[in-house]
């Protein structure tokens, strides 16, 4: 969250440290394999370092990984 120094713990799992956290704070984090060509070992959904643009941000979790849904 805001003013981590790192981002390695899930959100809101380091309270010792960053003090509670507001749920409506937490980042949003889009990962599903609903996109036709996850699993085909290409990322496919036009984020920096996939391979191709053919499937909407952050479903093709398998290939691509989670992607931040938040924006720029």
């Amino acid at each position: 969250g805001s003013g981590a120094d790192f981002a390695i713990c899930e959100f809101g799992t380091d309270c010792g440290d960053c003090g509670p956290r507001d749920p409506g704070d937490a980042p949003l984090v889009l990962c599903s394999n609903q996109c036709d060509s996850a699993f085909d070992g290409e990322c496919d959904d036009g984020e920096p370092g996939a391979d191709f643009a053919i499937c909407d941000v952050g479903t093709d979790c398998a290939d691509c990984g989670p992607r931040d849904g938040n924006g720029p």
